[in-house]
C-alpha cells in the first residue's frame, strides 16, 4: 500500500489511523486509474498496476520513506518472516536477510534495512506488515472468485476436443515463450523461464466470452470448446504457479524436491475435488440453519482461510487453497436456497476492498523507465509471436480449418488473471520490471488485436450460416 509522507502524519498519530489515511489514498487512486482504464475497453486491473507505477516511481524520486519502503517489499518480506518464524529482533533479522541478499541488490536492501531500523522505523515496519497482509489477503480473495467461475460438472462434459484443443493450449504456448525467454534472458534462472512460460497456458476467457455473447454465437460448438479448453488451462495454470512459486521459496530445490511438489499440488486439489463438494453439500445447510442471510457466505470464507492456511502448512503457496475453495463452492455444487445472494455476489465486495491494494503495490515495484527500454519492446514482439502464435496452432485440436481458426484466435487473448499471477511472481522475484513491462504491452496489444479479429470471424460465420 502506498502511504502519504510521513511529515503528513502529526507525531501523535497512531499507526491505525496512519494505515487508515494510506488505505483512502491507494483506494481513492486506484479507482480513478480503473475508469481511465475502464474508457480504452482495457481490464480495470492494469489501471491499479499504472497508479502503483506513478506512485511508486515518484515517491521514490521524492525520497518519500514510505513509498520507498512499499515499492523494495521484496527485501521487507524476508525481515518480516525471519522475525516471525525465528523469534528474533528486527536487527538480528535484518543481518541475517542481508546475507543471502544477491549482490546486485546489495545496495537497495541495504537502504532499506536502514529506514527500518531508523527514526522511523516503528512506522515504515508496521506499514510493511500492514501492507503485506492486506495485499496476501487480496490475492487469495482474487483466486477464491476464480475458483468460484469454474464448474467442475461443465469441465468433465466439456468433450474430447475440449481436452486436444487444452493440451495443445497449454504445451505450445509454455514451450513457446519459455524458449524465448531462455533466448533473450539466458542469465536468469531457470525457474524465472518456466514461470514466465506458465503465465501464457491461461487464457482470458471473459473477453471472449463477450464477444461470443455479443455476437450470438454463445451456445456454438467453438464457445463450447473455447471454455471447456479455457478452464483446464486456467486450472492447470494454477497448480504450476503454485509448483513453482513453492520451488521458488527454497534455497536449492532438488529433482526430488519438485517431484514432490507436483504430487503434493495434484493430491491437494485432487482429494478436495473429489471429497470437498459432497462435505460442502452436507455442511452448508448447517451454517444456513444458524443464519439464512449470511451463514453460507460466512461458512465460505472459513473454508477459503481454512484451505489457504492448510495449502501453506503443507508447502504449497497459499493461494491454492483460496482457488480449491472457490472450485467446491461453485454454486452449481451447493444445494438450493431461496436466498436469491449467491456467494460470489456478497463476496464481490470484500475482493474488490483488498485486490486493488495488491495491484498497487504490484505496480510499485516496477521501475517506469523499463516500458521504454528497447529490449522490453523487443521481448513483448518477441511474446506477440510466441504466445499468441501457441494459442492459435492449439485451435487444430478442435477439427476443420474454419473452426480451428476460430478456437485458436479466441484462446489468444490474456487479461486481468495474467497480471495476478504476475504480480504473484514479482513477490518471489521471478519477474524483472522489464519482463513485466513487456507482459503489460503484450495484454494490451493481445487484447485489441483478438478483439477485432475474433468479431470480425464471427461475423462473417454468421453471415455464412445466414446464406445457407
Amino acid at each position: 500500500m502506498i502511504a502519504p509522507l510521513l511529515s503528513l502524519a502529526p507525531g501523535g498519530t497512531s499507526v491505525f489511523a496512519f494505515i487508515l489515511l494510506s488505505l483512502a489514498v491507494v483506494l481513492a487512486l486506484a479507482l480513478v486509474g480503473r475508469w481511465l482504464v475502464s474508457r480504452l475497453g482495457l481490464p480495470g486491473v492494469l489501471g491499479e498496476i499504472m497508479v502503483g507505477i506513478v506512485l511508486g516511481n515518484v515517491g521514490v524520486a521524492l525520497g518519500i520513506e514510505a513509498v520507498e519502503v512499499v515499492a523494495n517489499m521484496g527485501h521487507v518480506t524476508p525481515i518480516l518472516d525471519t522475525m516471525f518464524e525465528e523469534n528474533v529482533s528486527l536487527s538480528v533479522a535484518s543481518r541475517q536477510v542481508l546475507t543471502l541478499v544477491r549482490p546486485e541488490s546489495a545496495e537497495i536492501a541495504q537502504h532499506i534495512v536502514d529506514l527500518l531500523n531508523g527514526p522511523n522505523g516503528s512506522r515504515l515496519l508496521s506499514l510493511g506488515q500492514a501492507a503485506r497482509l492486506f495485499s496476501d489477503l487480496g490475492v487469495v480473495l482474487l483466486m477464491f472468485m476464480t475458483g468460484l467461475s469454474v464448474s467442475l460438472g461443465r469441465l468433465a462434459a466439456s468433450g474430447k476436443a475440449a481436452v486436444r484443443v487444452a493440451i495443445l493450449g497449454a504445451l505450445l504456448p509454455f514451450a513457446l515463450t519459455a524458449g524465448a525467454s531462455y533466448a533473450m534472458r539466458p542469465d536468469e534462472v531457470l525457474l524465472a523461464h518456466l514461470f514466465l512460460g506458465t503465465l501464457f497456458v491461461d487464457t482470458a476467457l471473459g473477453i471472449t466470452a463477450r464477444i461470443f455473447g455479443d455476437s450470438g454465437q454463445e451456445q456454438s460448438a467453438e464457445a463450447r470448446i473455447v471454455l471447456g479448453a479455457g478452464v483446464m488451462d486456467q486450472v492447470l495454470t494454477l497448480i504450476l504457479i503454485a509448483v513453482i512459486t513453492t520451488l521458488a521459496a527454497s534455497p536449492e530445490p532438488s529433482f526430488g524436491e519438485v517431484g514432490s511438489v507436483v504430487a503434493l499440488a495434484l493430491v491437494f486439489v485432487g482429494l478436495l475435488t473429489m471429497f470437498g463438494e459432497r462435505t460442502v453439500r452436507w455442511m452448508v445447510p448447517l451454517f444456513d440453519a444458524l443464519d439464512f442471510q449470511t451463514g453460507r457466505f460466512l461458512f465460505s470464507l472459513s473454508l477459503v482461510f481454512s484451505l489457504s492456511w492448510l495449502a501453506s502448512v503443507s508447502g504449497l503457496e497459499a493461494v491454492m487453497g483460496g482457488f480449491a475453495a472457490g472450485l467446491v463452492l461453485n454454486e452449481s455444487n451447493l444445494p438450493s436456497t431461496t436466498n436469491k445472494v449467491s456467494i460470489r455476489e456478497r463476496a464481490a465486495p470484500l475482493e474488490a476492498f483488498f485486490s486493488p491494494i495488491f495491484f498497487v503495490l504490484v505496480g510499485a515495484r516496477v521501475n517506469v523507465s523499463a516500458f521504454l527500454d528497447p529490449s522490453a519492446l523487443a521481448f513483448a514482439g518477441l511474446l506477440l509471436v510466441a504466445g499468441m502464435g501457441g494459442k492459435l496452432l492449439a485451435g487444430l485440436g478442435a477439427g476443420g480449418a474454419a473452426k480451428g481458426r476460430v478456437v485458436g484466435v479466441a484462446l489468444m487473448p490474456r487479461g486481468g488473471t495474467m497480471l495476478i499471477f504476475a504480480g504473484i511472481g514479482r513477490q518471489f522475484d521471478l519477474m524483472s520490471d522489464e519482463v513485466f513491462a513487456a507482459l503489460a504491452i503484450f495484454i494490451i496489444t493481445s487484447m485489441l488485436i483478438t478483439g477485432a479479429a475474433l468479431s470480425r470471424m464471427l461475423r462473417g460465420s454468421s453471415g455464412d450460416a445466414a446464406t445457407e
